[in-house]
């Protein structure tokens, strides 16, 4: 491949990529529920700061099937058998065990990054019912805690302004997932096929773009979920064929929104292709 070429294919995958990833957001309530004062202040008078991240604690509970044709049969845990998860709200505990506990960078002491209220006059929770997968492995410091690797399901993200009635406002649907010891980390995409119609406008990317419409129009939302578990806190309970799993977790929920670019970024790669054009005519 020429120099030039090589040059142009490089500005624009770089462009390309800076423009197409916004991984930070922000929630538009609809209600100004905090007004604030002090910088980094609010996208608008109703939604908070732009954030990273949300961090989230919850409970789960695991069934795990034992399947023929391993080591143990069908009377002990094997690699190769099956499981459903079932987790948050689920999984028990009401709001208080299962919620996100805040959103990153976060606000406190009246300081930036505004919340608008958020687990004051607003909060958001899950549900999750069916996420499905199977043993890969065994942790090697606590032998008889399974690692898994998930490969389907959904979970539906909830908004409240009471903690008592929920609505589903986004789903994420799990792709796979990849582990490291106890710890997880799941990917899939998010769906808003089932989203309350009142909260289509509350997931925004950092640019000011509805998580909602970038669906409607074709555009792929990611997620990230890496999660964390203390093996030594989990609970089983053995039944005839298998063995559930009970435990307290926590971990990080962020996402990848395919984003319109800028008219900055379009001038910019514009201006960019100009250039690379006038080098060729020289050469």
């Amino acid at each position: 491949m020429k120099t030039i070429h090589k040059i142009f294919v490089a500005s624009a995958l770089t462009l390309g990529m800076n423009a197409a990833f916004a991984g930070q957001f922000y929630f538009d309530t609809g209600t100004d529920f905090k007004p604030d004062t002090v910088p980094p202040t609010k996208v608008n008078a109703t939604s908070t700061a732009i954030k990273d991240e949300m961090t989230v604690k919850y409970r789960s509970t695991t069934t795990f099937t034992f399947l023929p044709g391993g080591a143990n049969g069908t009377t002990g845990l094997d690699v190769g058998d099956t499981f459903v998860t079932k987790a948050g709200l689920t999984a028990g505990g009401g709001i208080s065990q299962n919620l996100f506990t805040s959103l990153n960078p976060g606000e406190s002491f009246g300081g930036g990054s505004a919340d608008n209220g958020y687990l004051t006059n607003w909060a958001v929770t899950f549900r999750a019912a069916n996420l499905v997968g199977e043993v890969i492995g065994f942790d090697t410091t606590f032998p008889t805690f399974p690692l898994i690797k998930y490969t389907g399901g959904t979970i539906d993200l909830l908004y409240t302004t009471n903690g008592t009635t929920f609505n589903n406002f986004a789903d994420l649907d799990l792709a796979f997932s990849t582990n490291t010891g106890p710890n997880l980390s799941v990917f899939g995409s998010v769906d808003f096929s089932s989203v309350y119609p009142g909260l289509t406008s509350l997931l925004h990317t950092a640019s000011g773009d509805s998580f909602f419409d970038l669906w409607s129009d074709g555009n792929p939302v990611n997620f990230i979920i890496d999660q964390n578990t203390n093996p030594a806190t989990a609970s089983f309970s053995a039944f005839p064929g298998g063995i559930t799993v009970s435990g307290n977790h926590d971990g990080s929920l962020t996402f990848q929104a395919v984003d319109v670019p800028e008219p900055a970024t379009l001038s910019l790669l514009g201006l960019g292709l100009i250039g690379l054009a006038r080098i060729a005519r020289r050469k």
